[in-house]
């Protein structure tokens, strides 16, 4: 098994790596000219000398913030030597001492390499499962999946490789490990192992995941296949959904939207008011108006949420086609039903911009005043106020704009809606500024007895930026 893990974190230890958490209990600072030991050890090992890592990171003291790191350094420093086992002893223990940290996962990943190339597959393989058990969700998962497989493979096991392998094209499927595990598959295929097909569910679980990994040509196919073949409804609405959303991410909206019409024939009544929005939003995207207003005629009240985006929706269709006066009925109806939702407040917002373009001042200043009060409201509470101040403006209601741009200045001095309102403020001296924070004359002190920041600091002296 080859040891690309070993040259991965041999990189981030020599060129600069994130930080992860260090030993629980850390010693003091490092003696200057212990320090100085450290990083020449370190630069000669860039220099492919492993001679002063071994002298110096054999006696490291256990309790420093980067004791990992040095000894992943004395490890690769062993590995250099052509000590084979002694490197490998050497990760084992530096994974036993610090297994939920990166530099620890890395060295049992590595142990299982070194074990393998020793011809101890046994070990190799009980490495990769302690591996597997711990880490089920580190980005390393794939290749220690596929290295488990080839170690059953080596060792004649080869239908545990098979199912290994299957695993693996399951898990992470848009992975270079999962091309890798298809060509052993069929490799094992011609040589007899054969494995039962896959149940319709794991087809469509490992389609999502290719769908979440960007891999949609491949996602919709997959999904499709499953839609095609499945008895099961609830399966083949999911795998039709799937299907629409892969042909989405490609800007496909009316070909998705056509797959999500055949869902909605097969979806049961409980489902279909989602998948009506859903296609209605489609169709929109793909500039068809009539037929988006057409399929938002399917969401019925017996799902709320998707009543009220319906419903929201509707008037940004009817407004985009210039139905103003429909689009200010379908918003209304959003307020006027459901005022606890978010969406409210963004029919709200659509309400008074209206308005404020047909120059209905008092509209605008009501709408975006009662906009403010919404439990929903909250991230137009500042554009809200600005642009009520703005409709008083009109309304020659200057000290009352004037209050509206005065609180959005003070709820946002430096961000864009208050400069913009404190440019229509009259002049007049600042208010009087508020007890400066204190800080120490070095910021970097505040932060000096984080253990972190002194794990990064040493990290740093030693020529691991």
């Amino acid at each position: 098994m080859r040891c690309a893990s070993r040259a991965c974190v041999l990189g981030l230890l020599l060129a600069g790596a994130r930080v992860a958490a260090g030993p629980p209990d850390a010693a003091g600072p490092l003696p200057p000219a212990t320090e100085q030991r450290y990083a020449g050890a370190i630069e000669a090992l860039r220099r492919g000398d492993p001679e002063p890592a071994l002298g110096a990171f054999a006696a490291a003291d256990r309790l420093l913030p980067v004791a990992d790191y040095l000894g992943y350094l004395r490890v690769e420093a062993l590995l250099r030597s052509d000590d084979l086992a002694g490197a490998r002893r050497a990760a084992e223990a530096l994974a036993a001492r610090f297994p939920d940290g990166r530099v620890g996962r890395a060295a049992l990943l590595l142990a299982a390499q070194l074990a393998a190339r020793a011809g101890e597959e046994p070990r190799a393989t009980a490495l990769l499962r302690r591996y597997l058990l711990n880490n089920a969700e580190s980005p390393d998962t794939p290749e220690a999946l596929y290295l488990l497989a080839a170690s059953f493979e080596t060792q004649g096991a080869r239908e545990n490789a098979a199912h290994t392998y299957r695993e693996l094209t399951l898990l992470a499927p848009a992975s270079e490990y999962a091309a890798g595990a298809e060509d052993r598959l069929q490799a094992l295929a011609q040589a007899g192992v054969t494995l039962p097909p896959l149940a319709p569910a794991d087809q469509l679980a490992r389609a999502e995941r290719l769908l979440r990994a960007g891999v949609a040509d491949e996602a919709r196919a997959a999904a499709a296949q499953v839609a095609s073949t499945t008895s099961d409804r609830d399966l083949a609405v999911r795998a039709l959904g799937v299907t629409a959303s892969a042909l989405a991410r490609q800007r496909r909206y009316e070909a998705a939207a056509a797959v999500l019409e055949e869902a909605l024939a097969r979806a049961p009544d409980d489902g279909r008011p989602a998948l009506a929005l859903e296609r209605g939003r489609l169709l929109y995207r793909a500039d068809k108006s009539r037929e988006a207003l057409a399929a938002l005629e399917g969401v019925d009240d017996s799902q709320e949420a998707e009543a009220a985006e319906a419903e929201y929706l509707r008037g940004l269709v009817q407004e985009d086609t210039g139905q103003l006066a429909e689009a200010a009925l379908a918003w209304e109806r959003t307020v006027a039903r459901y005022p606890g939702r978010e969406i409210a407040a963004s029919a709200l917002w659509r309400l008074g911009w209206l308005a404020y373009l047909a120059h209905d001042w008092p509209g605008a200043a009501d709408r975006w005043t009662r906009l403010r009060e919404l439990a929903g409201g909250q991230r137009y509470r500042t554009p809200a106020a600005y642009w009520a101040g703005r409709a008083r403006e009109q309304l020659g209601a200057r000290a009352e704009a004037a209050r509206l741009f005065e609180g959005v200045r003070s709820e946002a001095p430096r961000g864009y809606y208050g400069i913009l309102a404190a440019a229509r403020l009259p002049d007049k001296p600042p208010a009087p500024p508020s007890p400066p924070v204190e800080l120490p004359r070095d910021p970097a002190r505040a932060l000096g007895a984080d253990p972190d920041v002194v794990r990064i600091e040493m990290l740093r002296r030693l020529g691991l930026p």
